[in-house]
Parts: C-alpha cells; sequence; structure tokens
C-alpha cells in the first residue's frame, strides 16, 4: 500500500465487528475521556498512522494489568478466604449484641428473679481447671486492679473453688504456680489467710463501704437464691449454697464460661471429622494456596490449639479481627461462643472483686467452706 493509499484509506465506525463500545471503552479508559474521544477519530479517519502507535501502547498496558493483577490476586484469594469463613459464621453478630445485654448486673437480677433457683452440674475438670487458668491468666495482665486485690481474688480462686466442689486443697495453686510467679514476682510471696481477709472486712474502708451500700441495694430486690450441683464420684448427691445477688453472678458467669468450652472441647472429643481441614492439590500445585493458618498448632488438638489463642488474645498478640478469623477457622461456624471470651472474663474478675470486698458475700463464703470441710473430698 502506497502512502497515498494509506493516506487515504478509512475505517467504518466498529472495525467490522458487531458493536463500538468495547475498543472505545479500553481507549478511553487508557487515554482518558477527552483523548480517548479524539484517538478514536484518528481510528477512523487516520488509521495508518494511529493504528501502529496504538498497538503497541495497548500491549504495554496490557503487560501491566496483567502483572498488576498477578499481584491483586494474592491479596483477593486471601480476601476471599476471610470472607468463606466468615459468611458461614451467621450467628456471630446477634451473639454478641445478646452478650453485652447478659453480663450486667441488672439482667443478672432479673435472671434470677425468674427462675428462683440455678442449677449446675459440672462433669469435666478440664474444663474446670481452664476457667480458673484462663481467670488468673486474663487477671495477671490487667492494671485496672491493684496488686492488693490482685491477690485477694487468686486466693478466692485457689481456696473457695477447690473447697466448694470438694478437691484438694492446693490443686489450682500446685498447678497453676508457675504461671502465677510472673505476677508475684514483685509482690510479697505470702498468701492472704482467712483471718487477715476478715481482719479487713473490720477495718471498714471507704471502699468497701460503698460496695456493702450497692450490695444491700442489690439484696433488697433478690431473695436468696439456691444453687444445686450434681458432682460426680460424689457421695452427697447435691450442694445447696444459699446466696446473694454477687454471688449468684459469679457461679451464672463461671457456668456460662464452663459451657462454652466445654462445647468446643465436646466437639473436639467426639467429632474430630468436623474440624479435619483438608488441602486442595489442585490449589497447592498452582501456588494458590494460603499459609496464613500455618502457625496454628494443631498437633495437641484442636481445644488445646483454642485455649493457647485465647492466651494469645489475652496478651494483646492478636487483635480482634485475627482472634476471630484463627478461633473460626479452628472451630468453624461453632467458634463464634468464645469471640467475646476477653468481656466475659472481666465481668468474671469483678464479680470475685466485688465478693471479697464485700463483708456479707465472705461470710456466706466462710459458712460454705465450713460446711465444705465435712463433705468428702473428690481426689482428682
Amino acid at each position: 500500500m502506497t502512502d497515498g493509499e494509506k493516506n487515504a484509506f478509512r475505517l467504518e465506525p466498529g472495525l467490522g465487528g458487531e458493536t463500538i463500545s468495547i475498543y472505545e471503552r479500553i481507549i478511553k479508559k487508557i487515554y482518558g475521556k477527552e483523548r480517548g474521544e479524539e484517538v478514536v477519530d484518528l481510528i477512523y479517519t487516520s488509521p495508518a498512522a494511529v493504528i501502529p502507535t496504538l498497538l503497541t501502547r495497548l500491549k504495554q498496558k496490557d503487560d501491566e494489568w496483567k502483572k498488576a493483577q498477578k499481584e491483586w490476586n494474592k491479596q483477593w484469594r486471601e480476601q476471599d478466604l476471610k470472607n468463606y469463613y466468615k459468611s458461614l459464621d451467621y450467628q456471630c453478630n446477634s451473639f454478641k449484641t445478646n452478650d453485652r445485654k447478659i453480663f450486667s448486673m441488672k439482667s443478672m437480677i432479673a435472671e434470677v428473679e425468674m427462675q428462683k433457683q440455678f442449677t449446675f452440674q459440672p462433669t469435666d475438670f478440664v474444663i474446670l481447671k481452664d476457667v480458673v487458668h484462663l481467670t488468673l491468666y486474663y487477671l495477671q495482665r490487667q492494671h485496672s486492679f491493684t496488686k492488693h486485690d490482685q491477690k485477694r481474688i487468686r486466693h478466692f480462686l485457689y481456696t473457695f473453688i477447690p473447697a466448694f466442689f470438694h478437691f484438694k486443697p492446693n490443686l489450682f495453686e500446685n498447678q497453676f504456680k508457675e504461671t502465677d510467679s510472673e505476677t508475684q514476682s514483685d509482690e510479697p510471696s505470702e498468701e492472704l489467710s482467712e483471718e487477715q481477709i476478715s481482719a479487713e472486712h473490720e477495718s471498714g474502708s471507704e471502699t468497701q463501704t460503698s460496695v456493702k451500700e450497692t450490695n444491700a441495694k442489690q439484696d433488697s430486690v433478690a431473695k436468696p437464691t439456691i444453687l444445686q450441683f450434681d458432682i460426680i464420684e460424689r457421695k452427697l448427691d447435691e450442694d445447696k449454697f444459699f446466696c446473694n445477688v454477687q454471688f449468684y453472678s459469679f457461679f451464672r458467669t463461671f457456668q456460662i464460661l464452663y459451657e462454652r468450652l466445654y462445647k468446643l472441647k465436646y466437639i473436639n472429643d467426639n467429632y474430630p471429622e468436623r474440624l479435619k481441614k483438608t488441602l486442595n492439590k489442585t490449589a497447592v500445585d498452582l501456588s494458590l494456596y494460603s499459609n496464613r493458618f500455618d502457625d496454628i498448632d494443631l498437633s495437641n488438638g484442636h481445644y488445646n490449639a483454642l485455649v493457647k489463642m485465647i492466651e494469645r488474645f489475652i496478651d494483646g498478640d492478636l487483635d480482634q479481627a485475627t482472634f476471630e478469623e484463627n478461633v473460626r477457622y479452628i472451630f468453624g461456624i461453632d467458634a463464634y461462643i468464645v469471640f467475646t471470651i476477653d468481656r466475659v472474663l472481666h465481668f468474671f474478675v469483678k464479680q470475685i472483686q466485688t465478693i471479697v470486698l464485700d463483708k456479707n458475700s465472705n461470710q456466706l463464703m466462710k459458712s460454705n467452706l465450713e460446711s465444705a470441710d465435712e463433705s468428702p473430698e473428690r481426689c482428682l
């Protein structure tokens, strides 16, 4: 084709195809709307001069876009994995909303007024131990409680729970000695005795007085509640404990923590096939496998991995979103019940703090410990 023929050559809109929208849209995307319209007009009027340069530009942008797409595919793939596990979790949002309502004194009082009697049947000592362990673990990493209050809360956990459930007296203290040593390194090693606790209440500090006034108002609303505990391997069928609102809130929160952990441990022990993770061979071959959960150690079981994950969450190593993703990966659609574990533990510790600062609650605790001494000990 001569130069004259090239200059005289023209192209019809559509370039021989059915539509003009495809190539016009791409050209305008590269050059912009105004400049793109000029380029499209030049394609029709001067194709011999414009098309070679345009093709070079299109090939260049095609290579750039393919490279960018390859990089973005990695991020899109990870986001897709996040959305996959999250899309299955249809109960999370409503659960969090309801959880905020449950853990308030107003809700606790309303609950006890409705049912009058509360029954708790713990059957798994491992879960009881883990509840105490996570409570101590949370307490050690909180700065909102004074060292004095922390020591009294630990003393309560070490003495009251083993005595109430008829375990060996120093069971928890011996098991958690290493875990507790970090916090106690800056404190006197001597634990508070029952006589010291009673003596402190007799002194009547301002803080205790304000707590007593609050408790008096709450006690006037709620009547004494009977708590019944059916403990396995016990000669006695049940324990009855007449308590105030503070003790009811303590036992109710204890039960919630126990039941949530128990459910996940039960799934781990009885339905391991539900938790089995399988790799897609094709995804591995194409390097599409995401290794974002490879740091989760499932060799000791999914439940133990969950406990370790909660510890990391309490330590601050994981933010809320990452914690939820990791727990979803471990337990799937059943994981939502531990998303608020930090709030539950905080409420639990606050109830223990209220008990140890309240004289009436301490008298109830002392009476129960004295009656527990007459019951047979459960050897574990």
